[in-house]
């Protein structure tokens, strides 16, 4: 009887959503399912029912454990395989069906998820972008359209249409046979039909801080991490998950549309809802890419930074000025909020409380006001992962393993999850991030505060600054959650897709390992970061 009661509500609430919040009742009510509670357990039923459905909310003040199970549970859902073409965005499938490796189901629920350049196509008149219709095979549109040489499918899920790290970095693995070519890191990004249904009914879309945009209940965005097949050990193959891509050479101007194999290694899941409409941050990656878990070696995955160098900067407008005495082992409580006491001159960070100690000299690594242009920068994995989240891994993982040594999910964990806003760093995932996705230490790995105006400096300049507003609370966010809210304080509520997009589209997909010199490269680099922040790429037109 209980059960049926708490379907019941999440009908009646998915009902709601649906009709009142779109005017419209042609959303999907098959998506979403019961939210979780205190109650809330992951089985194996939720491993093996026909169709995962994702959870629609978090009961509030839930413990770290159980956002960690609502984060499986929207994984389980997503990876999933999707129904039947035309559909896209439902599940087909159970999440026990799915194989990978050289077989690997496609698409999956999240991959026939709008792509950024589908939800934004390039449009002359930026006042109305509309998206391509959802049901639509996809239809990748920039200004400046690829070449689409015969035989390549232009109409797959998958368009990695992204080289760097936010404009930052560009992240590769070597490769032992030609250390000039490395195995270069390459990303998406996409939004589930909410998305699509709120830039659809808002034509133009709001996306500025006189009229900022505020997404419905239910919407998702997702990025994801791949990295080309031919750089996995053959025999490992079968713990990764395998698409046929779309990506890119030449230069960025004059690009040409490639088709191959890459296998996923991450991926990046918010999702708002009424409870917590500053998005749940979720993140998940392969276990195997800082180490690889069957030969116990380094991988030795590394960026390689495409700015000059990045300094430390007090922001007289967000929290005090650095104390003249930053807290130690003996002098620090979770009670002081460690924002207001930031020390320029030995930077440091509080991951799930423990003190952060950088592998090189006195600060981050790379160090500030060092030079790092063409220098390849080990990855380092700071103390981000915590029991709550490492117990749930565990629990998920033995479940996973009873359905057979090869079944691929078993080889992805969760790194962590954001749900509440707070400005108090030592609170367990503040410092959310994937070493895939934000793999700068000092910036995007330890990201806290807010982003330069200017520069979009991969630390900024801002550690102090408020950059969440949550119920009217403003809060200085780290992690997943405080970058994404630099968009929300720019008017694109948390979404980056939006912040850019909702200005007439995207320019062009990157191309593969950059283009022409440095010196250009890192040009367009800072071109790209900078409309980041101004909520628009013409500079890089």
């Amino acid at each position: 009887m209980k059960a049926t009661i708490v379907t019941l509500v999440t009908a009646v609430v998915l009902a709601i959503q649906t009709s009142s919040a779109f005017g419209q009742g042609t959303l999907p009510t098959t998506v979403f399912g019961p939210p979780v509670t205190a109650t809330t357990e992951i089985t194996l039923s939720n491993l093996t029912t026909p169709a995962p459905t994702i959870p629609v909310d978090m009961d509030l003040a839930l413990d770290h454990t159980q956002a960690a199970k609502f984060a499986w549970l929207e994984f389980i859902a997503l990876v999933a395989p999707n129904k039947a073409s035309p559909v896209r965005g439902e599940p087909g499938g159970p999440f026990s069906s799915v194989v990978g490796g050289a077989k690997s189901t496609y698409p999956l629920v999240w991959e026939t998820y709008q792509h950024r350049s589908e939800l934004f196509p390039y449009y002359a008149n930026p006042a109305k972008t509309p998206p391509q219709p959802w049901e639509s095979t996809p239809k990748y549109v920039y200004k400046k359209q690829p070449e689409i040489p015969s035989g390549v499918d232009y109409t797959l899920f998958n368009n990695l249409d992204e080289t760097s790290q936010i404009g930052q970095n560009e992240l590769s693995f070597p490769n032992p046979a030609n250390a000039a070519k490395p195995f270069q890191v390459l990303f998406e990004a996409k939004g589930n039909q909410w998305e699509w249904n709120y830039v659809n009914n808002n034509q133009p879309v709001p996306n500025t801080k006189s009229n900022p945009a505020n997404f419905d209940p239910n919407t998702m965005e997702i990025k994801a991490a791949w990295r080309p097949v031919s750089s996995i050990d053959p025999t490992q193959l079968y713990r990764y998950h395998v698409a046929n891509v779309l990506f890119y050479e030449g230069d960025n101007t004059s690009s040409v549309a490639r088709n191959g194999q890459y296998a996923l290694i991450a991926l990046h899941i918010i999702h708002k809802t009424k409870n917590y409409p500053s998005f749940v941050f979720a993140t998940f990656e392969q276990v195997d890419q800082y180490q690889n878990q069957v030969t116990h070696q380094k991988t030795g995955v590394y960026f390689n930074t495409t700015y000059n160098a990045y300094s430390f900067a007090v922001d007289p407008n967000g929290f005090s000025a650095a104390a003249a005495a930053p807290p130690t082992a003996n002098t620090f409580t979770a009670t002081i909020n460690p924002t207001r006491m930031f020390d320029l001159s030995s930077p440091s960070a509080w991951p799930n409380g423990v003190l952060y100690k950088p592998p090189v000299g006195a600060g981050f690594y790379p160090e500030p006001n060092t030079n790092t242009i063409n220098t390849p920068i080990a990855v380092t994995q700071p103390p981000t992962t915590n029991n709550d989240v490492a117990n749930v891994n565990k629990q998920v993982t033995s479940l996973m393993s009873s359905l057979g040594n090869e079944f691929v999910w078993q080889y992805y964990q969760l790194k962590g999850v954001q749900a509440v806003p707070t400005s108090d760093e030592t609170t367990k995932d503040y410092y959310l991030a994937n070493i895939v996705v934000e793999s700068s230490q000092a910036g995007i790995q330890l990201f806290r505060g807010g982003l330069n105006d200017d520069s979009f400096l991969p630390v900024p300049t801002t550690r102090n600054k408020f950059d969440v507003t949550d119920r009217g609370q403003k809060y200085s966010v780290g992690g997943c959650m405080g970058c994404h809210g630099s968009a929300q304080g720019l008017g694109s509520d948390f979404s980056f897709i939006l912040l850019i997009g909702g200005n007439g589209g995207f320019s062009y997909p990157d191309t593969l390992n950059g283009s022409g010199t440095v010196e250009e490269r890192v040009a367009k680099a800072k071109a790209k970061r900078a409309g980041y922040v101004r909520g628009s790429i013409r500079s890089s037109r």
